[in-house]
């Protein structure tokens, strides 16, 4: 068995690091294409949830290439997730998917860079399986809701 993802990969980090974004990458497909997409009425978030994932792939291998802390990585993961967009409301389930897709990578970083895979196969089908049971609804009672607004209030009229 491998000790190291550098092993893994014959000793090339470039390989190492594009092994590793691949496989964090189809696991952020996986679940954003057939999970997420199953049931989003709005897919404007796809790429925003893709290219955030990647980007702080890419980012968690360059602090492990540079000898940084994984608390610099965690640090950049609090500021990613407080993050909020004030150009219009993100719903509650696009946040919650934006902050899988900002877990997911650091998650696969850590464990690829510790020579953990078993952990991360694991730990990616128990995330995308948990989702994927909430996102069915057994056991829940699922509704949903749209506002209204209305501009010219007095032009409503009981009937």
């Amino acid at each position: 068995m491998f000790t190291s993802l550098a092993e893994f990969s014959g000793a090339n980090p470039h390989l190492a690091l594009a092994t590793g974004f691949l496989l964090n990458f189809a696991v952020a497909y996986v679940i954003i294409r057939f999970i997420y997409c199953r049931k989003a009425a709005n897919r404007n978030f796809v790429f925003t949830f893709l290219a955030f994932n990647s980007v702080v792939y890419f980012i968690m291998g360059l602090f492990t290439s540079i000898e940084l802390s994984i608390g610099a990585g965690f640090g950049l993961f609090a500021l990613f997730s407080v993050l909020r967009y004030r150009t219009e409301a993100v719903p509650i389930r696009d946040m919650t998917y934006l902050f899988i897709m900002l877990s997911l990578p650091i998650l696969n970083s850590i464990f690829f860079n510790s020579g953990e895979y078993g952990k991360i196969i694991v730990s990616n089908v128990l995330i995308a399986g948990v989702i994927l049971f909430l996102e069915t609804g057994i056991g829940f009672k699922n509704t949903l809701s749209k506002n209204l607004l209305y501009e010219k209030i007095e032009l409503i009229k009981p009937e």
